[in-house]
């Protein structure tokens, strides 16, 4: 990881903990901060959107 954005992630996680009152390490907010950006990216939800059986991160297939 580039020392830039290891900082930034260590600012967020100072931010959230005064924020949030919870004082979260950076690896554990990353998956919910990745959820949110593919979440929120409306290109990559049309793409998905009619495409059949989806496999998710778990291995698991979605319907």
């Amino acid at each position: 990881m580039a020392p830039g954005l290891a900082q930034r992630l260590r600012e967020y996680a100072d931010f959230y903990a005064e924020t949030y009152g919870s004082k979260e390490e950076v690896a554990e907010l990353i998956p919910f901060m990745l959820e949110a950006l593919l979440d929120s990216d409306p290109s990559f939800k049309r793409s998905r959107n009619g495409k059949g059986a989806r496999v998710s991160f778990s291995g698991s297939r979605d319907q």
